[in-house]
């Protein structure tokens, strides 16, 4: 649907749609999860059109304030098929118009979309990705089975499915229902002030005087490409000495030992620098102090969060078409392209470090330009509350005689 069509058709319904987000522990800004992140930004712009919002999370730690969204938590319950008999009745007495699920492979999402259909609400589900026919190597005696029986029944009974930019792997997974496309967005009202090139320096004194290219994000060796980026990495800075790497994040799987026996075999321990998680203020600092932005990754859901970050920041990126499906960020000039491949990716490097002040400055306005134009939450926000009046409207009439 158009953009001024939804923000139009959003507007006609919005003051009466009730919308509920189910979060299984706590959408978070400073979560390494992007679909926690989606959860906090997408809520928020919703709420903001004149929605009524609420977010149900199952947690026992303390309630995460979204503004404008009525966040609640409830505890869990031994089985994770079963709701918690509060949630269940706060659910019941709020009577939402729609509800919002989000990620694949969630057993409680399963108890949820039951209880919605018992009631007459209907569902989306966003896979956030997790879709991708590379997860299913993972455990697949485990996940084929569960697939079959309950993921694909959970997806196939949703009035729709929301897509970031993950279409392809949505139906590749055998899932017939519409499917409505919004992307995730980053509005740089959003960059947290208050940390300087100084205060980057003083943390991370290896930065200093260096042409740094930083990874941001969880240490997903496997997603994220970070073996091919180190060897890549390894590769360019045999060409040019001022190069240094910074990987900014927390380990995930074990990964962070991994990765710097690898810089070892490589011979670029004294060239990479390990930040560990950053957020707040600190990281976009770290972001701005980078010469360019690296995101090689295998597969996505969309633009990743940490892209849209470095491109708010006005950081010229070198990604891998999975972490830009559309070729948005590339054809506005705010980045080069790689294959997730050594070579391909070291040259890459080479030729974006190697760019003048004048051309990194077209590529820094082409990224702030790009943000500001597409990569919009309240488009995105409009777009979704348009499809929850239209499908509430269709669940709502009744079949012609």
């Amino acid at each position: 649907m158009p953009i001024k069509a939804a923000e139009k058709t959003a507007a006609r319904h919005r003051a009466r749609m009730k919308i509920l987000h189910f979060v299984i522990g706590r959408s978070s800004l400073e979560s390494s999860n992007g679909a926690d992140k989606t959860i906090f930004y997408l809520s928020r712009a919703q709420a903001a059109l004149g929605a009524e919002v609420a977010a149900f999370c199952i947690s026992l730690k303390p309630v995460i304030p979204i503004p404008g969204v009525n966040v609640r938590n409830f505890p869990g319950r031994p089985s994770p098929l079963r709701l918690p008999p509060a949630l269940r009745l706060a659910l019941l007495e709020w009577q939402p118009d729609f509800i919002h699920l989000h990620a694949p492979w969630v057993p409680p999402n399963l108890a949820m979309a039951r209880l919605a259909r018992r009631h007459r609400i209907p569902y989306t589900i966003t896979a956030h990705g997790n879709l991708a026919p590379r997860l299913l190597k993972r455990n697949p005696w485990l996940k084929i089975p569960y697939k079959h029986l309950f993921e694909k029944p959970l997806f196939n009974h949703a009035a729709f499915i929301h897509a970031i930019a993950d279409e392809t792997d949505i139906r590749a997974f055998g899932i017939t229902r519409p499917i409505v496309t919004a992307p995730n967005g980053f509005d740089p009202a959003d960059i947290t002030p208050g940390a300087t090139l100084a205060d980057v320096h003083q943390a991370f004194p290896n930065l200093v005087g260096k042409t740094t290219l930083l990874y941001l994000g969880r240490l997903d060796i496997a997603q994220k490409g970070l073996d091919v980026l180190l060897d890549a990495f390894a590769l360019a800075a045999r060409e040019n000495p001022h190069l240094h790497l910074a990987l900014a994040g927390p380990s995930w799987r074990n990964s962070r030992p991994i990765l710097e026996a690898q810089a070892t075999r490589l011979g670029i321990t004294d060239r990479l620098t390990f930040c560990g998680p950053v957020r707040g203020a600190p990281k976009f600092a770290l972001i701005r102090a980078a010469h360019a932005f690296l995101h090689p990754s295998r597969w996505e859901a969309g633009v990743p969060f940490a892209v849209l970050e470095a491109l708010a920041c006005g950081i010229p990126c070198i990604t891998s078409q999975h972490a830009d499906p559309q070729n948005l960020i590339l054809n506005a000039g705010a980045a080069l392209q790689s294959h997730p491949e050594p070579t391909r990716l070291a040259q890459a490097i080479l030729h974006l470090s190697s760019k003048s002040p004048a051309e990194i400055s077209q590529m820094s306005t082409a990224a702030t330009t790009l943000i500001a134009t597409h990569f919009v939450w309240q488009r995105t926000a409009a777009t979704l509350l348009a499809a929850f009046a239209a499908f509430a409207a269709r669940a709502s009439t009744p079949p012609r005689q």
